[in-house]
């Protein structure tokens, strides 16, 4: 099993993404979305399963970050031997690009 721990930032766009859905849809959808997600994220404490490079961030020379996709939901991480370091979950309806080159300029990828 590997451990999972979440950045900060990682934090602050999965509460931004609940308060938004909270206000725009209420608290049983909230719920179901929230649970979608953090069932899609268990899934990387499993030693077998299979991590994808991101593409956007393998395009700009970042080789490292994975990506995981619970639609429209795009949950970014980083390997680091027994552990899972959650990077950022994005709505992949936003400029998704736009936000990574900013985490990358800031050195947070």
């Amino acid at each position: 099993m590997k451990k999972i721990f979440w950045t900060k930032d990682a934090e602050e766009f999965f509460n931004e993404i609940l308060e938004y859905l909270m206000e725009k849809s209420g608290e049983s959808i909230t719920r179901k979305i929230y649970d979608r997600i953090i069932s899609k994220i268990d899934l990387l404490s499993s030693v077998s399963f299979k991590s994808k490079v991101s593409q956007d961030l393998k395009d700009i020379g970042i080789n490292d970050v994975y990506e995981l996709t619970e639609s429209p939901w795009r949950i970014f991480y980083k390997l680091r031997n027994n552990e899972v370091a959650l990077l950022l979950i994005i709505d992949g309806r936003r400029n998704v690009e736009e936000i990574l080159i900013s985490k990358v300029i800031d050195s947070k990828i």
